[in-house]
């Protein structure tokens, strides 16, 4: 590099704060990217919800370990659908048809192992079928637009 091409890169950097820069507007950053749901994330906290008789937010992040927006949407999903009835005040929200009641639960404990063994049968079957269900809408084939 000779003298005179330094000496012009000094005077650029000079001048580069007063040459005028793209900005960007604060619309085109925040702009958020749409969540995508897969109907097996769906199935998934249906039955979460349903298992557990409440759920929230956090705990469909938490325990289906999903980012924060995508429980969001799955909440608002299941409220949309009626899987769960809409919010209380602290978040919570109550399953519209729970596996088991507290009261069932506390009469399985009682009744032993042969009732905890049906039960949990009759789940995992409700889970296999609810899984296939909704695992056929992901094989059909997408067709593409046509514009």
């Amino acid at each position: 590099m000779n003298r005179r091409t330094f000496t012009r890169g000094l005077a650029l950097l000079g001048l580069a704060p007063s040459l005028p820069m793209p900005t960007i507007t604060a619309a085109t950053a925040a702009t958020p990217a749409p969540v995508v749901i897969t109907s097996s994330q769906y199935a998934w906290a249906s039955w979460y919800a349903q298992k557990n008789g409440v759920t929230s937010v956090a705990a469909i992040a938490r325990d289906l370990k999903v980012a924060p927006e995508v429980a969001q949407a799955l909440f608002q999903k299941l409220v949309a659908t009626g899987a769960i009835r809409a919010p209380a005040a602290g978040g919570l929200a109550t399953a519209s048809r729970p596996f088991l009641t507290r009261a069932g639960r506390r009469a399985l404990a009682a009744k032993g192992g042969e009732a905890a063994r049906r039960i949990g049968a009759r789940t995992r079957r409700e889970l296999f079928n609810a899984m296939r269900r909704f695992g056929e809408d992901d094989k059909k084939p997408e067709t593409p637009e046509t514009t």
